[in-house]
């Protein structure tokens, strides 16, 4: 699935270079079908406008946020998207899930099935330089992990 977020990555790039503590950041986005593809057309960065808890290598969502999220998609017919960072900004790390992430992933999913939302839910974590994406399909909650990081190609 092809998923268009260069404004978003633009943005989000430009948010890391005055944010640049080491702690994770956290976004929701959700997406519109359009055509062939999957336009971001909102997001909204949790450390800013809700005041997650982060630490270096820890983010936590209150189940509240996820659940409002959910229903907003739901209500919409808006695909899901969630993006977290792992520190080390703009280094050359090969970038990945944790088994924490993986974890929290498989989780959320099942919860938006549960309560209807039946529509493709990507995940994303970047390091400001790469990307690896999780999409989990409409039918099933299957992930499909591209395991090689993605370069963020801004134009």
């Amino acid at each position: 699935m092809i998923i268009n977020a260069t404004v978003f990555w633009k943005e989000f790039l430009e948010y890391l270079e005055v944010n640049d503590d080491t702690t994770e950041k956290i976004v929701f986005l959700v997406a519109k079908k359009e055509r062939a593809m999957l336009e971001v057309i909102d997001w909204t960065f949790l450390n800013d406008n809700y005041g997650i808890k982060t630490t270096n290598y820890e983010v936590s969502i209150p189940k509240e946020l996820s659940l409002a999220f959910i229903n907003l998609c739901k209500r919409n017919n808006y695909y899901p998207i969630i993006m977290h960072t792992h520190e080390w900004y703009y280094s050359d790390e090969n970038i990945s899930f944790s088994k924490k992430d993986l974890l929290f992933m498989k989780n959320f999913v099942k919860v938006c099935r549960k309560l209807g939302l039946n529509l493709a839910i990507t995940f994303w974590v970047t390091n400001g330089k790469y990307y690896q994406q999780c999409i989990f399909d409409k039918v099933s909650s299957e992930e499909k992990l591209n395991l090689s990081p993605i370069k963020l190609s801004i134009e």
